[in-house]
C-alpha cells in the first residue's frame, strides 16, 4: 500500500473523527465511529452506474439496516457533506422490504446473520457488514479486525457484477476478497 494514500486515509480519518461531539456513555464504540469515517471515505472512491440515480442531482442515499450501532455519528460525518456535487443523505431501516431507494447499504444485526436473502433483491448498491461470511455470501465490502486493526476486504466480483466501479485507491487499501 503506497505511503500516500495511507497517509491521505489516515488525515482524512482523523480529520472526520476530530468533528464528532464527545463521546456519552451510550455513544457508539470506536469502532463503530471508524466504521462510519469509512463507509464516508468509500463513497468517494465508487462510481455508481448512472442508472443508480434518478436525476443528476439526486443525493447519496446511506441506508443502515437493522440495528443502528452508529448512534449519530454517521450523521455527524456526513452532514453538509458532498461527493461529486451530490448531498449525502443517511437513511435507518429496520426492515429489508422497506429499504427503498439506495446508494450504500449497511447490513447490521439481525440481518448480518443471514445476508443472502438481502443481497438477491439489489442492483447498483454498494453492500457492506462486519459478519465473516458476508463477502461469501456475495456482499461486497467487509470489515474485520486484524492485529488490532479495522480493516476491510471487497469482494470485486459482486461489485462489477453490479456494475460499480471501485477506485484503484481503494482496492490498494482493502483486502480482495478470493472465492475459493
Amino acid at each position: 500500500m503506497s505511503n500516500s494514500i495511507r497517509t491521505w486515509l489516515t488525515l482524512g480519518l482523523v480529520l472526520l473523527l476530530g468533528a464528532i461531539t464527545p463521546l456519552r456513555a451510550d455513544a457508539p464504540s470506536r469502532e463503530y465511529q471508524l466504521k462510519a469515517a469509512f463507509i464516508y471515505n468509500f463513497a468517494q472512491f465508487i462510481e455508481w452506474p448512472d442508472k443508480a440515480f434518478a436525476k443528476a442531482n439526486s443525493p447519496i442515499v446511506i441506508t443502515v439496516l437493522g440495528d443502528n450501532p452508529f448512534g449519530n455519528v454517521l450523521d455527524q460525518v456526513t452532514k453538509g457533506k458532498q461527493i461529486r456535487g451530490r448531498e449525502i443523505v443517511v437513511h435507518y431501516e429496520k426492515n429489508p422490504a422497506n429499504i427503498g431507494q439506495t446508494h450504500i447499504l449497511f447490513i447490521g444485526a439481525p440481518h448480518n446473520q443471514n445476508p443472502g436473502q438481502i443481497l438477491g433483491g439489489l442492483n447498483g448498491v454498494l453492500t457492506i457488514a462486519d459478519t465473516d461470511n458476508f463477502t461469501g455470501a456475495g456482499g461486497m465490502i467487509r470489515f474485520f479486525s486484524e492485529e488490532n486493526k479495522l480493516r476491510f476486504e471487497i469482494n470485486t466480483k459482486a461489485t462489477d457484477k453490479a456494475g460499480i466501479k471501485v477506485s484503484a485507491k481503494l482496492l490498494q487499501l482493502a483486502k480482495v476478497y478470493k472465492d475459493d
